[in-house]
């Protein structure tokens, strides 16, 4: 979904919102999931290995960076289109892509844990 929106380019901040309004739940069922696999499969979080809680750390800090798109920087996106302010909606644009660039890469860097840490 995080990609879709990068390659997708300028889209209006009702668009986001509802792609956003999607992944929020999707996240949180993801992290509900990773812990419930964890617990099932290695017992407690002091047997845990160092990877799972790396790839659940990461995933925190995927979903707060998501929470921050969609609560912080879409409201900031609408304002400065109903403002019709050229430079701020650009700015605005410019900071939503480079965290849906850094939730992508910390995907990546998950998925590396995950294959290499078995």
């Amino acid at each position: 979904m995080l990609l879709a929106l990068l390659v997708a380019g300028r889209r209006d901040g009702a668009a986001w919102r509802r792609q956003f309004s999607a992944t929020i739940p999707a996240m949180a069922l993801t992290l509900a999931s990773g812990w419930g696999l964890a617990f099932a499969e290695l017992g407690p979080p002091r047997d845990w290995s160092w990877t799972v809680d790396a790839m659940q750390s990461l995933g925190i800090v995927m979903a707060v960076l998501t929470l921050v798109l969609r609560f912080g920087l879409l409201p900031l996106h609408d304002e400065s289109m109903a403002k019709n302010d050229a430079e701020v909606l650009a700015t605005g644009i410019g900071r939503i892509n480079r965290l849906i660039a850094a939730n992508l890469l910390l995907a990546f860097i998950i998925l590396v844990i995950a294959v290499t840490g078995q």
